[in-house]
């Protein structure tokens, strides 16, 4: 990561950021029916109910994966260094493992951390991120996070413009890119 990344704000990313199921009676509620994404709760991987207010005032990355993906290794080892330099600045990292995009997640919940710990990444790997259990980012059964997400999130743009207006911390490069941290 460079300093130009390194000098943007994790506040602003924080309010851009503001989403992930609400709970009522122990029920999880449509994701239109919640103003905040800190209104929200996600399964965790052993089953127990995250409510996402624990994250509020915090950046929150979050994340699909599958764990059967060649480039899963990589990117959970660089997840967790994003953890280590940037969790105590604020950032929350949550990972959602997924089986939509090309069935690379087959294995059931209580098996995951298994696979992550033994086979990818291996080497008795341990997440710092928070683990969710296993969920549809697509269609009818999707979860209440990425129905929040999709619906109050901006379509990725790489018109500057857009990226570049915080006042605070101007971009000092160009041309800025989606790909930047805002």
């Amino acid at each position: 990561m460079n300093n130009k990344s390194r000098n943007l704000s994790l506040t602003k990313a924080s309010q851009q950021i503001n989403a992930v199921t609400c709970l009522f009676g122990g029920r999880p509620v449509p994701a239109s029916s919640v103003s905040s994404f800190y209104q929200l709760s996600a399964p965790l991987i052993n089953g127990r109910m995250e409510p996402l207010s624990r994250h509020e005032g915090r950046v929150c990355l979050v994340v699909n994966m599958a764990s059967a993906d060649p480039t899963t290794r990589q990117e959970l080892m660089q997840l967790n260094d994003l953890v280590t330099v940037f969790g105590p600045h604020g950032l929350s990292v949550l990972v959602f493992p997924c089986n939509q995009f090309g069935g690379l997640e087959p294995f059931y919940n209580d098996e995951i951390p298994l696979i992550l710990q033994n086979v990818r990444p291996g080497a008795k790997f341990e997440t710092k991120f928070q683990l969710f259990a296993k969920c549809e980012v697509n269609g009818s059964s999707a979860s209440p996070v990425y129905e929040y997400l999709k619906v109050k999130l901006p379509l990725p743009t790489n018109d500057d413009s857009v990226l570049s207006h915080d006042s605070q911390h101007p971009a000092t490069w160009k041309p800025v890119t989606r790909y930047d941290i805002q």
